[in-house]
């Protein structure tokens, strides 16, 4: 698994690509949002993964619940056909915002702008 960090503003893009299966491919993912405390939203860019295990899954949900308890906006984008089918399969696909296109991305950044904002 390859992973890539980007911000734009209070926006963080983590990027994922290739595999994540093993279980410190999971710490790795977990570790990389989880350093993303002080960004208003988290987007997961999950469109070049090609295989997950369920750790990984359990794991999302996990990052899910702690950016609700931390008030940060938590988004799944473009997941593969497998990543939407693994989070079917395991009763999960409900737990997560999914954006497929660009425009909800920018929707989320505009989102992000204006609260940081009015929170200056």
């Amino acid at each position: 698994m390859n992973l890539h960090v980007d911000h734009i503003g209070d926006l963080a893009v983590v990027e994922c690509q290739g595999r994540i299966f093993p279980d410190n491919d999971a710490f790795s993912l977990r570790d990389a949002v989880l350093s993303q405390s002080e960004a208003s939203a988290i987007v997961l860019d999950l469109s070049q993964v090609y295989t997950m295990g369920d750790t990984v899954v359990f794991m999302l949900v996990r990052l899910q619940r702690w950016a609700e308890e931390h008030n940060v906006d938590f988004h799944l984008f473009n997941p593969t056909s497998f990543v939407c089918q693994t989070l079917e399969e395991t009763g999960f696909a409900n737990e997560f915002h999914v954006d497929n296109n660009i425009e909800q991305i920018f929707s989320l950044l505009s989102r992000a702008r204006h609260s940081s904002v009015h929170a200056a």
